[in-house]
């Protein structure tokens, strides 16, 4: 899950985490400071024709934004919160059974002004996220204040949850991440060793091979990518800083169960594309070869995240 973001001004929401059991609804399936975490009771199973239960159990809440949370599988919680102001007490946290937030993995990743090595440090962190494997990894746009990328900034941390110590980091040039980019989202395939990630400030998809250390910024020409020009209405009021139309490139993305195909959405677009991911990890393609691989899927509401439950549904 991710948070409404722009290379510009940015409209902050007060970011509550949710849990959702969803019975009875037909899925997309591919073709080929907070409150103490309460548990949750596994959905009923009923037929897909029968009328959808939805339990929403509230397990924490912020005054300050977040944009991603994260939750290993004994239920570790994790979240995020972007640089988008003076008052972020740092980058990523762990909420504790007593409620408390603590900066993850330690303070010193966490500590961050410019007199200090970028890679180094979370900057301006939008995404969280666990792997298969129960690795956390943080995605980190280093745009602090939405101001454009710090040169050696922008980058793909990987934690290992038994040892709570960053095991890898990935940082990207300004051929992937250039400067008015926004990396946004993340998700990562254990079995190939791939992680797939959205660009929202200029609109691309990123793939890297996690195993070979090599990058590629991929569909940044292809309308799939891009914003299409509308108006988002938070509280019954049109998002207009500054008294413009923000533009929000491609912002969530999911990959389904076995990794074959990418879903992918522009924050203010309500078409939900995808594409099959061996048009993505064949560097011999040309980006129009890639470019034939995208499908679209039809229109959805404005979505800011999207993800796929372990019942093969699409939950946006």
């Amino acid at each position: 899950m991710s948070g409404l973001k722009n290379c510009g001004p940015v409209v902050a929401f007060m970011f509550v985490v949710i849990a959702v059991a969803v019975c009875g609804c037909r899925p997309i399936r591919p073709l080929g400071s907070g409150r103490q975490v309460e548990s949750v009771a596994p959905p009923r199973a009923e037929p897909l024709d029968a009328k959808p239960e939805i339990d929403l159990i509230e397990v924490a809440t912020s005054e300050r934004l977040w944009t991603g949370v994260a939750v290993s599988r004994d239920g570790r919680v994790f979240v995020n919160y972007p640089r988008w102001s003076e008052e972020v007490p740092f980058s990523v946290g762990e909420i504790l059974h007593s409620g408390e937030v603590v900066p993850f993995p330690g303070e010193d990743w966490n500590v961050w002004d410019a007199s200090l090595k970028p890679g180094d440090h979370l900057i301006c962190v939008q995404s969280v996220y666990v792997d298969k494997e129960d690795f956390l990894w943080i995605l980190d746009a280093a745009s602090p204040m939405l101001s454009g990328v710090i040169a050696g900034g922008a980058k793909l941390v990987k934690v290992d949850l038994r040892s709570n110590k960053v095991i890898e980091v990935t940082v990207f040039d300004q051929t992937i991440a250039p400067p008015g980019s926004y990396l946004n989202d993340v998700r990562v395939d254990t079995e190939k060793s791939v992680a797939y990630i959205t660009d929202s400030g200029l609109g691309a998809l990123i793939v890297v091979d996690l195993a070979a250390e090599k990058s590629r910024r991929l569909l940044a020409g292809h309308r799939s990518t891009k914003s299409e020009g509308i108006v988002l209405t938070v509280g019954g009021r049109e998002w207009r800083p500054a008294g413009g139309t923000p533009e929000v490139h491609s912002d969530g993305l999911a990959l389904d169960s076995r990794g074959e195909y990418l879903y992918y959405q522009a924050l203010t677009g309500r078409t939900l594309y995808r594409i099959e991911t061996g048009w993505l990890l064949d560097p011999a393609l040309t980006e129009s070869q890639i470019a034939a691989g995208v499908e679209s899927m039809g229109t959805t509401g404005v979505a800011d995240g999207m993800e796929f439950g372990h019942d093969d549904y699409l939950y946006l």
